[in-house]
């Protein structure tokens, strides 16, 4: 006879098991790979300056034959694209500090911890060139303390519904703003868009496996509002329907800045 399992008991170690498990999905060989691409693209790109620097350092910079204006027109090309090895360098850096992260709460400053993550959203090309980004973060907001990992987490998490939702509404003028501030001994971050949304129970899309998406799991939400309880916060939603969603993450405050 087969025992009765035990509900809460499942989601309960569901609830310790998927945040590192969906880091871990999203970690998968990807880090790696990229890393040893981007050095590589690094190395040559060095090499494309420094070769660029030397022919400027043997030619006469204010010649005007073919090929010193060749050479000048080049190396522009040149620090361009060294331009783009150090941010994409950096946005690998910001990604492996978010995926592998060691637990334990720590100070997080919030306008660091929304910038690493927009910068972590702008890999996806429709949020980075289509959707207009409305950024209202109060000034001198306090540190909170926290696992910097599972709040960036939230955030990414309310981020790629508002992508996915603009997106699939092929919404005109698609937008997402986001305002952090503080009031009543808490920081507040508010995450909205102006797509379309179902206008869905507000409470039942943080139920585990709760989805109208063909091919997802239901679990980001859940997750997302687990995550903030764990970080003595709260996560709900104040909007949801035609005129877009809003989401309100609360967090305790520790000291200002």
């Amino acid at each position: 006879m087969s025992e009765k399992i035990d509900e809460k008991v499942v989601m309960s170690a569901l609830a310790d098991i998927a945040p590192r498990a969906a880091m871990g999905l999203m970690a998968e060989g990807l880090l790696h790979n990229l890393s040893g691409v981007a050095q590589a693209i690094s190395m040559q790109v060095d090499l494309l300056a420094m070769a660029f620097a030397a022919l400027n350092d043997e030619g006469d910079s204010s010649s005007g034959s073919p090929e010193q204006a060749m050479i000048r027109d080049k190396g522009v090309v040149v620090e361009r694209l060294v331009g783009k090895s150090e941010e994409m360098q950096r946005l690998l850096h910001n990604a492996a500090g978010f995926i592998f992260s060691e637990p334990g709460s720590i100070p997080v400053i919030i306008d660091k911890l929304i910038a690493d993550e927009l910068e972590l959203a702008s890999c996806d090309m429709f949020f980075k060139h289509k959707v207009e980004k409305e950024l209202n973060i109060g000034q001198g907001l306090p540190l909170i303390r926290g696992q910097r990992h599972e709040l960036q987490m939230i955030i990414h998490q309310l981020l790629r519904n508002s992508i996915e939702s603009l997106a699939v509404g092929n919404v005109p003028q698609p937008r997402i703003a986001i305002r952090a501030s503080f009031e009543n001994g808490l920081v507040n971050i508010e995450i909205t868009d102006n797509g379309i949304a179902e206008p869905l129970d507000r409470e039942e899309i943080f139920k585990p496996f709760f989805t109208t998406r063909e091919g997802h799991g239901g679990l980001g939400l859940w997750l997302a509002r687990h995550l903030a309880g764990r970080n003595r916060g709260s996560l709900s939603c104040s909007r949801l329907g035609k005129d877009g969603a809003a989401f309100i993450i609360e967090l305790p405050a520790g000291e200002r800045e």
